[in-house]
């Protein structure tokens, strides 16, 4: 079909272009959620990565817990019980692009193996005023008193770890209230996000807020057994420390977009995109 000048000036020829890229990226849109495809059909990348064992996938810009605030995924690992494997649940580890971006960037270069056993480098990571998101999909049921117990088995050591005196007893104090949000059984497929911003805990469960705890003390508890040396899954821990690179490229891309101004489906800027083929964040885990 030749389209002329003419033609051209009519308003149905000229959105023709925008009309057919729904069609034309079809196949790249049906792997994504539809909250912002706009977003990623803009940037032309990928939105999200799959944790390959439990094919469970997570958003690369993740909307942090109980804030407006957007972070960035950094890995993505599997959690599993007992000697035959069982899979629990799917967990993604995420930080705030802007700060992590400046506060890590030395690091950018530093081998994964190195970064693990980096005391420096695990100082900063932990820091307060670095926020950072823990994403969790469930891969089961999980009773809910059974999830309070999973929790008090891998926080009380922790705390007890990070802190000591006065904010231990706060942390422990801050750790019974943690335990009262989980009332209900979780089922296959719930999402449960704990973003640690400005040095308050916020919890959701299926984007439902369940209130924020004001402890630094526990919110640094609850990173450390993800991304501490006694993990509740070592596997996930290396793939967290392994995707450090990407992550300093989705925060080169983010900044670039965020600086040309491209606007969201929901009129705000994008926050990031994706260029690494889905698959590549996450890999099997196969501790407890």
């Amino acid at each position: 079909m030749v389209i002329t000048v003419h033609a051209w000036r009519n308003p149905i020829m000229r959105s023709l272009p925008l009309l057919l890229l729904p069609v034309l990226s079809l196949p790249l849109l049906a792997q994504e959620t539809p909250r912002t495809q706009k977003d990623w059909a803009e940037a032309g990348m990928r939105k999200t990565v799959t944790e390959p064992r439990s094919g469970i996938q997570f958003p690369v810009v993740l909307p942090a817990a109980g804030t407006k605030n957007k972070h960035l995924l950094v890995g993505a690992g599997l959690r599993t019980k007992t000697i035959f494997g069982i899979k629990v649940y799917a967990m993604g580890f995420y930080l705030d692009p802007d700060r992590a971006g400046s506060e890590l960037v030395q690091f950018k270069q530093t081998n994964s193996k190195r970064l693990a056993k980096d005391g420096m480098f695990y100082k900063k990571l932990m820091d307060a005023k670095l926020d950072k998101s823990i994403r969790l999909v469930m891969a089961r049921d999980v009773d809910a008193e059974d999830m309070r117990e999973a929790f008090d088995d891998s926080l009380r050591p922790a705390v007890r770890k990070v802190a000591s005196g006065a904010e231990q007893e706060g942390g422990m104090e801050a750790l019974k209230k943690f335990r009262s949000l989980f009332k209900e059984e979780l089922r296959k497929g719930d999402e449960l996000v704990f973003s640690m911003v400005g040095g308050v805990l916020y919890t959701t469960h299926n984007r439902r807020e369940l209130g924020p705890i004001q402890s630094p003390t526990l919110g640094r508890a609850l990173f450390e057994i993800y991304l501490g040396q006694d993990p509740v899954s070592s596997k996930a821990r290396k793939n967290f420390y392994a995707g450090l690179p990407q992550f300093f490229e989705r925060v080169q891309e983010y900044r670039r977009l965020k600086n040309a101004g491209v606007q969201s489906e929901t009129g705000g800027e994008v926050q990031s995109t994706e260029d690494t083929p889905a698959g590549e964040v996450g890999t099997e885990g196969k501790d407890g």
